[in-house]
């Protein structure tokens, strides 16, 4: 049978909704980019599957398409049933669309609703909406095959566990709930086939994109009264896990066979179990994965012994739910939470190195002023990487819903206003829904007043830091002995050097392996380009500072000393630009940073001058080149490593703005020289691939990190710079049409560079004012360098 999955379109002015996938179906605002990945369609879609059915699955929300296109693609695949998640927040826009749909494929396709709305799983639902023929209740995978499989043979439905259908007579008829799943390995892995996978994103700890969500359990034990999932969708307690082996093994499909970057595991609760943690952990730690993950945990059950083996595996962040700092309010929701060890737990976590994201909740049972300021000042005491402050909302057939509606503490019943990041639908005994808003609204504005004040310089390294020297290579054996001699030479004995090399074919690797053997290496299949080489390498580093260098240049005796040494003296300080001279006259200046110009422009300082007493000080600068730079890894774990999409040429320059946005500042230390050939890979200045990547990457550069206002101020100005370039690389270098190939690629990538610049400009930390005088500041810098020239 044809079947058709769907996470319908939903969204309003300014706001995209989050629904299937979702624990709580809401509202993200539209710079955002959370995107849940829809656990329970894409395993329904892989039973279907392994049960031969013809299937497709949409989700139109991760998509962004709109109603009349995800109609449209139904009507195409022309389905026999049609099954959609809605949920309870966004259920009157759901049965709008279904109302629409009926229209569209008549009475002879069946329409089936599921997802997290308890009052579609009462016969009124059906009687009351003769637009929808099933109802499918909970945990819905093996109700949907078989339901499928009684449709195909034309055979009853009573009996099928879970399903609320109209008998041959119209009357409507609810079957006993299903029982949860009791072995979870009997699912085949989600059919991620179907899905746009690069736009779900939950990266706790911003671990590297892309990332790719899965789960190794589902349920959760614990009988907290707010948790919509355990109560509505299993309708138990009833926690089960999968094999580790099976796990480990879809963790390291994804990642080999689909190339993410980071697992995210986004169960209920991960860490139940401690034998069955470990097992998970060695054989992530067997199978030498090296790729980082995080998990959704309690904190109360993490042992140290467990932290530290899901550490040593990989874990590089963890989500703990906390929700309030009172004892006697998390009882009373069944939370049950020891905060003594939660407390304990995020300090130990820390120490790890481990980021943490803390969740809390307003409006529990018991809620006072008194109470919701210590859950406000127990937060920013934590201080953990990101926190999330929502309002206590009951979701229609939890535990929680049945008590305050019997209190007359539920004071909305206008479901699409459940949201809970700024809507109040409850009251406690002595707050109001009113009073419950503005305590979320001063929590979110006095945290972000904390990461504002935040030192960059939270969790970096002490005296005598471990350094990571990473060198990518491509076919530039010629160049790599003097580069690693120079290296080998340094005074600074606590480090490593890494070289990763881009698929060579003039025997780079055997030569390094062979005359370097301290160095390691990491052997690619293929060129992945300057950015994708040096984030291999920082994936495997074990350094608290990261140092890139070319491989075409070579450093004096003391330059990885001298600047660690800087960047130990001056935590807030998050990376360094050396004194980077020509390395066959040094007394010519090749960088001392990097500048950039409203119309995007970028530059050199300093390239081409005489190497004078004006390039002996220190100052701060807009980026450093990667030629030779450091870099704190807890800035880069912040941030983000170089994007692969830019290939080569000016991703340093993206990783400088993003750290700018961040508020992280770039010093010129002038005492760390690197001499450098420059143009070692391409063989001269403008090659035409050089050209190409440096115009498309320029407007990848402005679209992924310019503040919007200022780009409108300074839209002719952009314009110019780019037929400017046109006309020069059509006149003097002759490479006009790789410059116009630039353009047109870069302009085509419009809509991926925009999904990545709502995750950058939604989580800076500086005023535009601060990026506007950055610019100008450079700009008078080039105007002074170009006066010199003169």
């Amino acid at each position: 049978m044809r079947v058709f999955l769907g996470n319908p379109p939903w969204n309003k002015s300014g706001y995209y909704g989050v629904r299937a996938g979702s624990r709580w179906p809401h509202f993200e605002e539209k710079h955002h980019e959370y995107m849940p990945f829809p656990f329970f369609l894409a395993y329904a879609a892989a039973v279907l599957e392994e049960a031969d059915q013809e299937v497709l699955l949409v989700d139109g929300i991760a998509e962004g398409i709109r109603e009349k296109d995800f109609i449209q693609r139904i009507a195409s695949f022309g389905p026999k049933l049609i099954i959609l998640e809605v949920s309870t927040i966004s259920i009157d826009v759901d049965l709008s669309l279904v109302k629409d749909l009926r229209k569209m494929v008549g009475k002879d396709t069946k329409i089936g609703l599921v997802g997290l709305h308890a009052y579609m799983y009462e016969k009124a639902f059906l009687e009351e909406n003769p637009i929808v023929d099933f109802v499918l209740i909970g945990e819905y995978e093996y109700t949907l095959k078989e339901l499928v499989e009684r449709l195909e043979k034309v055979r009853a439905l009573e009996g099928v566990p879970g399903l609320i259908f109209r008998d041959s007579g119209g009357k409507v008829v609810a079957n006993q709930r299903r029982p949860p799943i009791a072995d979870l390995d009997d699912l085949p892995w989600p059919a991620r086939h179907y899905l746009p996978m690069e736009h779900y994103h939950d990266e706790p700890g911003n671990i590297p994109r892309p990332s790719v969500q899965m789960l190794a359990s589902r349920g959760c034990p614990f009988g907290c009264v707010f948790c919509a999932w355990p109560q509505i969708i299993y309708g138990s307690r009833k926690y089960r896990t999968r094999d580790p082996v099976d796990v480990v093994d879809e963790f390291e499909w994804l990642v080999k066979d689909w190339g993410f970057k980071s697992v995210y595991f986004d169960d209920d609760t991960f860490n139940i179990g401690r034998k069955r943690i470990l097992k998970i952990c060695n054989e992530l730690k067997y199978r030498r994965l090296n790729t980082p993950w995080a998990a959704m945990c309690r904190a109360d059950t993490m042992t140290p012994d467990m932290l530290e083996s899901m550490a040593d595996a990989g874990l590089h962040a963890v989500k703990y739910g906390v929700e309030a700092s009172d004892q006697e309010i998390l009882k009373n929701a069944g939370k049950a939470l020891n905060l003594k060890k939660v407390k304990e737990t995020v300090q130990l976590t820390h120490e790890m190195g481990i980021k943490t994201h803390l969740t809390f909740m307003f409006g529990l049972p018991g809620e006072t002023r008194e109470t919701a300021q210590r859950t406000i000042d127990l937060a920013l005491k934590l201080s953990p990487e990101s926190v999330q402050f929502t309002i206590a909302t009951p979701f229609p057939g939890s535990r929680f819903y049945k008590e305050l509606k019997e209190k007359g503490l539920i004071t909305c019943r206008d479901f699409s206003k459940y949201d809970g990041f700024r809507s109040a639908v409850v009251r406690t005994e002595s707050l109001m829904s009113d009073d419950l808003e503005e305590i979320v609204e001063r929590a979110n504005d006095l945290w972000g007043r904390h990461v504002s004040s935040r030192k960059p310089s939270s969790g970096f390294c002490e005296d005598g830091a471990y350094v990571s020297v990473i060198i990518p290579n491509f076919n530039g054996k010629t160049f790599l002995q003097p580069c690693l001699e120079s290296l080998i030479k340094q005074e600074k004995a606590d480090k490593e050097v890494i070289v990763v090399d881009n698929g060579s074919q003039d025997e780079s690797v055997e030569f390094v392996k062979s005359y370097f053997p301290e160095v390691r290496v990491i052997a690619l299949n293929k060129n992945l380009g300057f950015a994708g080489a040096v984030n291999q390498g920082i994936q495997q580093a074990k350094g608290d500072f990261i140092a890139v260098l070319n491989n075409d240049t070579v450093v004096e005796p003391d330059w990885l000393e001298v600047i660690c040494s800087f960047l130990r003296e001056n935590p807030g300080v998050g990376f360094c630009a050396s004194k980077i001279v020509n390395r066959g006259d040094s007394d010519v200046m090749d960088s001392v940073g990097h500048g950039i110009t409203r119309s995007g422009y970028t530059f050199n300082i300093g390239n081409g001058s005489k190497n004078s007493n004006r390039y002996n000080r220190p100052k701060e600068v807009f980026g450093a080149p990667a030629a030779a730079a450091v870099y704190r890894k807890a800035m880069l774990e912040d941030i983000g490593s170089f994007d692969e999409d830019f290939f080569m040429y000016l991703e340093d320059v993206d990783l400088s703005f993003r750290a700018q946005l961040r508020g992280y500042k770039c010093v010129y230390v002038p005492e760390a020289v690197v001499g450098h050939v420059g143009a070692g890979t391409s063989g001269k200045q403008y090659h035409k691939d050089n050209v190409y990547y440096m115009v498309r990457n320029a407007i990848y550069v402005l679209l992924k990190n310019m503040p919007k206002e200022i780009l409108k101020a300074h839209y002719f100005r952009i314009c110019g710079f780019f037929i400017y370039l046109q006309l020069y690389h059509t006149f003097k270098t002759f490479h006009g049409w790789s410059c116009l190939k630039g353009l047109y690629h870069g302009i085509e990538g419009f809509r991926k560079m925009v999904m990545k610049r709502k995750r950058i400009l939604g989580g800076k930390r500086v005023p535009d004012e601060y990026i506007r005088d950055m610019l100008l500041s450079c700009e008078e810098e080039y105007r002074r360098f170009k006066k010199k020239r003169k």
